[in-house]
């Protein structure tokens, strides 16, 4: 099952980098070129489920892969964080995913036709990071723990110790790469997003664009981009998208903004009719049920599939209130 998806840039993180073929993409250019070697990427699937604590769903997403190398399965875990700031206990929460996905690894695997336990895979966290701010901190767990100096060495053995990967959007050119287009194109919109430059990425990209527009391959990819560059990137009304627009060489890229932004403005009067009718069903359950447990702050944040999900709880509270 899918997780929910609490904003924008979770969402367009799922719908790129949740496809198999830009997923290959990035590991193999981002991982170390002795384990990208060995691995066969032709097997290289996505799993289901998140491993991230319920309390942090709202500011990060994940995504969890598996790959053969050697033979054998290897599990490729990336960790998409777009705070303003990056968490100093960014390591820690890692820790965490890492052995709830063994947890999880360890449920699946153990089947009747298995009798004999079989080791772990390995696990390659990765961090992408869309911070307000540069990524400064380590990427060794080890770092995270206070040590005395003349001890450290004898410490070494009872400390967990691993690395996770880095990719700071900060660090990446606007334009796209030339033989990567695709995934040049989702990762440096990441960046003009976080730095309010999505009208010179336009500028930039001008042409990749509107091939990609003209080709629609892979299959939606225009839309999602251009849609999370309305909603995430600050220029959603019709009217500024056709002062930018008007700026473009390429009318193909023009023509698709606007008919985005047409088709967002309208669905956003829509859901936000649909999303006005929930919250005052949920307002009523709860009095029903004798309790307000959401305030109207969260409540605002919610998408209508969120929405109903509440609905559908506090439906169950309701049947299980003593008459």
């Amino acid at each position: 099952m899918e997780p929910p998806v609490h904003n924008p840039h979770d969402k367009f993180c799922r719908e790129t980098l949740g496809r198999v073929e830009l997923a290959r993409e990035f590991f193999c250019m981002h991982l170390p070129s002795q384990i990208v070697s060995q691995c066969d990427w032709n097997s290289l699937t996505l799993r289901e489920g998140s491993f991230i604590d319920e309390q942090l769903t709202e500011q990060t997403t994940d995504l969890l892969y598996e790959v053969r190398i050697q033979n054998s399965p290897m599990l490729c875990y990336l960790l998409f964080e777009h705070l303003s700031t990056a968490p100093l206990l960014k390591r820690f929460w890692l820790l965490g995913c890492m052995v709830r996905i063994w947890q999880d690894w360890l449920k699946r695997e153990d089947r009747p036709d298995m009798p004999t336990w079989k080791p772990l895979p390995p696990i390659i966290p990765f961090v992408l990071y869309q911070g307000d701010e540069r990524w400064k901190m380590s990427a060794q767990f080890a770092d995270l723990i206070a040590l005395p100096e003349e001890l450290k060495r004898h410490f070494e053995s009872y400390v967990p110790h691993f690395e996770h990967g880095i990719l700071d959007v900060h660090d990446l050119p606007l334009a796209a790469m030339s033989d990567h287009v695709i995934l040049g194109l989702v990762l440096s919109l990441m960046r003009a997003v976080r730095e309010e430059t999505v009208t010179d990425w336009l500028d930039i990209n001008a042409a990749m664009l509107a091939k990609l527009v003209s080709a629609q391959t892979p299959t939606g990819l225009a839309e999602i981009l251009f849609r999370y560059l309305l909603v995430a990137g600050g220029s959603n009304s019709v009217s500024t998208i056709r002062e930018i627009v008007a700026k473009l060489p390429y009318k193909e890229v023009g023509t698709t903004m606007i008919t985005f932004a047409e088709q967002l403005r309208q669905e956003g009067r829509q859901e936000g009719r649909q999303e006005g009718l929930l919250i005052g069903r949920v307002r009523t359950l709860e009095e029903i049920v004798g309790a307000i447990q959401l305030s109207d702050e969260q409540l605002a944040k919610m998408s209508v599939d969120e929405l109903n999900q509440v609905i559908v709880r506090l439906n169950s509270q309701l049947r299980q209130k003593p008459k």
